[in-house]
């Protein structure tokens, strides 16, 4: 979990595997400072997908890995994380989740319990 926690604390900050915020050199779908944003790997398959809201990501994120299967769904509110942040094995099975409110982890269910 902590390298959970500190991939979304810096999220737009320090590239790391799940970092929805990681900007790469493939095309980016960013027009202004909300909206959709979708983020690809260097080599062009994507890698997160979500709104943001006044440069912030606001609601459902997904993040898929480089083989194209779903990873995590996070959920944000006004940049903070809020809701579940769910991580995914490659078959589409809860592995572990989280619940966070206004940022603050109030549940942790490693293992999907």
């Amino acid at each position: 979990m902590t390298g959970l926690l500190t991939t979304l604390t810096t999220w737009n900050r320090t590239p790391t595997r799940h970092n929805v915020g990681q900007e790469s050199s493939a095309p980016q779908t960013e027009a202004s400072d909300s909206g959709y944003r979708t983020y690809y790997y260097e080599t062009g398959e994507r890698k997160a997908h979500g709104p943001i809201v006044d440069g912030k990501p606001d609601g459902r994120w997904l993040v898929w890995d480089r083989d194209g299967h779903l990873q995590w769904q996070y959920e944000f509110a006004d940049g903070k994380r809020h809701g579940k942040f769910v991580l995914f094995d490659p078959q589409g099975n809860i592995v572990e989740y989280y619940v966070f409110e206004h940022g603050e982890l109030i549940e942790s269910h490693p293992k999907g319990r």
